[in-house]
Parts: structure tokens; C-alpha cells; sequence
């Protein structure tokens, strides 16, 4: 049987998309405009960069891993928002508070559901592959003593073999 594809192989993907995703969405949230031509490109380039450095961080044990996750994904909304924010001169002290806290939002956020979403994947891609894979047949059980005779389900608790036979060692 195929070995299952691993879930967090598509982490790269997922936390780069998602970076610029929330990014923009953060931006937009607080009063900030949308990227177009050069720096939709350079929006390109932070979100590649940023998935790259999260499967290069991927560490074993789930608190070690949250943490790495958790910087890259901070990292890669600071990227966005310094980004995003270079053409704007008229960002006042509000909207940058509301910025700020607007992209912190999405990098707890996105933290929190990629492992969550990883655990989900796997979940389901066992339950498919039991559901959809080859029927196997059971082992038949002997019993002990009379080898190679299969074990009836109707066995009494005494070892008995049916209804009307005599208790087994008396």
C-alpha cells in the first residue's frame, strides 16, 4: 500500500498564501489600500519567501513547532505591512494602532488554524484510506488445545462449542 502524503507538506503553500491573504485583508480592515502593479509583485515575492521559511522551520513536538510558526507568520505580517504601508503618507497614529493590531489578529489567528487544519487533514485522509481501501480478510483464531479448528462466536463462557455440549475439563 502507498504511503499517505503528509499533510504538512502543504505548509509552505498554505502560510504564504495565507500571509498575503490576511496581510492585505489587515491592511484593507484599517483604512489601508490595495496593492497594484510593483507592489502586488513584491506582495508575490513575501509570501513565497514566508512559506519557504516555514517548512525550513518546521521543528518536531507541537510547542516548538506553534512557536516557530507563530514567528515566521509575525515576520511575514510585518513584511506585508511595511510593504503595503510604504506608498501611504497620510496614515495617521489611529490607523496605524488599529493596523498593528489588526495584523496581530491574523498572525494568532493563522497560527492557531494551520496546526489545527494539518491535524484535520491527516484525520481525514486516514479515515478515506480506511473507508476506500481493500477489504482484508480476519485471521481466524484456533482454540487452545485442538489446532488448526477454527473458533466458533458462539462459544460459551465455558469453552463449550454449542448449546447442548458438556462444560471443557470437567
Amino acid at each position: 500500500m502507498r504511503a499517505a502524503p503528509d499533510p504538512a507538506g502543504l505548509r509552505g503553500p498554505v502560510v504564504g498564501g495565507l500571509v498575503a491573504a490576511l496581510g492585505v485583508a489587515a491592511h484593507g480592515a484599517a483604512g489601508g489600500g490595495l496593492p497594484g502593479g510593483a507592489d502586488f509583485a513584491l506582495l508575490q515575492a513575501v509570501s513565497v519567501l514566508t512559506g519557504a521559511v516555514a517548512v525550513l522551520a518546521r521543528q518536531r513536538g507541537r510547542f516548538a513547532d506553534a512557536v516557530g510558526l507563530l514567528a515566521v507568520l509575525a515576520g511575514g505580517q510585518y513584511a506585508t505591512h511595511l510593504l503595503l504601508a510604504a506608498h501611504e503618507h497620510n496614515a495617521s497614529t489611529t490607523s496605524t494602532t488599529l493596523m498593528a493590531g489588526a495584523h496581530a489578529a491574523a498572525t494568532v489567528l493563522v497560527a492557531l488554524a494551520i496546526p489545527a487544519a494539518e491535524r484535520f487533514a491527516a484525520l481525514a485522509a486516514r479515515t478515506l484510506r480506511a473507508l476506500l481501501g481493500p477489504v482484508r480478510a480476519m485471521p481466524l483464531t484456533s482454540l487452545a488445545g485442538f489446532p488448526g479448528t477454527p473458533l466458533l462466536r458462539a462459544a460459551g463462557p465455558l469453552g463449550a462449542i454449542g448449546p447442548r455440549a458438556p462444560p471443557v475439563g470437567r
